[in-house]
């Protein structure tokens, strides 16, 4: 029985070295960041920017979040028509229910993040 333990704590720390060592080997091997401050600059398209910059994450982060909740409003459509059989009428309405309003509500974060980032 003990004998599980071990191995598990084995490949546990096997798993958790594999990574750290490679971060480690990299650490040492990289040039620092001070060397390089063309490296640091911002740019678009290998151009200085103009105006404003704003990152990937701020860009598309209202793509995002409509994305997500689609995604979790559609496998809980599958579920649900998997499964319909087997709730009552009042639980297939709030299901249904549920499924509107969380599609409105993200909508409604979607315009919110849109007017946000321009």
């Amino acid at each position: 029985m003990i004998s599980t333990y071990i191995i598990l704590v084995v490949s546990f720390l096997f798993a958790l070295s594999m990574p750290l060592s490679f971060l480690a080997v990299s650490k040492l091997l990289r040039p620092s960041k001070d060397r390089n401050p063309v490296k640091n600059a911002p740019y678009e398209s290998a151009e200085q920017t103009v105006g404003k910059s704003m990152d990937t994450i701020n860009e598309y982060m209202s793509f995002f979040s409509i994305f997500l909740a689609f995604e979790i409003i559609a496998i809980v459509m599958v579920l649900w028509a998997y499964s319909s059989s087997y709730f009552s009428y009042g639980a297939s309405l709030l299901i249904i229910l549920s499924l509107i309003l969380s599609m409105v509500f993200s909508s409604i974060a979607y315009r919110l993040s849109s007017e946000v980032h321009g």
